[in-house]
């Protein structure tokens, strides 16, 4: 059973429809939200129709999200009535939140099960700290950087440091103290 703190339905709804109606708000979320994190199956197919139509390259709209996936009518126009929000990565990670704190309850309830089998208790705890370990990754994913952004940052920063010889840090404007300290750092 889910508990009603584990899920709302009217931020699923407006996450939806906030999607359907602007392409730059379903961008702003795509990295980090998966039809998982949706409770109602009808909700979960609806966010996977508007998945496929943006790989598709196709407009995210009624008719579109009907061609990707059989979707319940009824919910779909419910999605379509509900009210769009502004701050859609907002309500993006408060579902995420949601969704992952019921996926911690479902784990803890397979914990009993789990002890119960034959293994080692390191293999076990090894087991489920990977789990944990899996779905609270995702709780800082719109933070990580896929390598080729990483590289660029650093070759950039590589770049700037180059250009300012010596100094690692800010520049503070005294070329001797700069010399003595490379610069001034965030926080220095």
């Amino acid at each position: 059973m889910i508990r009603q703190e584990h899920f709302d339905l009217d931020l699923e709804r407006a996450i939806l429809s906030s999607c359907i109606y602007s392409e730059d708000c379903y961008n702003s979320i795509a990295e980090y939200i998966e039809p998982l994190d949706f409770v109602l199956k009808a909700h979960q197919d609806i966010f996977s129709a508007i998945m496929a139509c943006a790989r598709a390259g196709e407009p995210i709209g009624k008719s579109f999200i009907k061609k990707h996936k059989k979707i319940d009518e009824v919910i779909l126009e419910e999605v379509l009535a509900t009210t769009t929000v502004v701050d859609v990565p907002e309500y993006a990670k408060e579902l995420r939140e949601k969704a992952i704190k019921r996926r911690l309850l479902d784990l803890a309830h397979t914990l009993p099960a789990k002890i119960n089998e034959n293994k080692p208790v390191g293999e076990l705890a090894d087991s489920l700290s990977q789990e944990i370990f899996n779905l609270t990754s995702r709780i800082n994913a719109n933070v990580i950087k896929d390598m080729p952004t990483v590289i660029g940052e650093l070759l950039e920063k590589f770049k700037e440091q180059k250009e300012k010889g010596n100094q690692v840090g800010l520049d503070t404007g005294f070329d001797e103290l700069n010399d003595k300290v490379k610069g001034f750092n965030n926080g220095e």
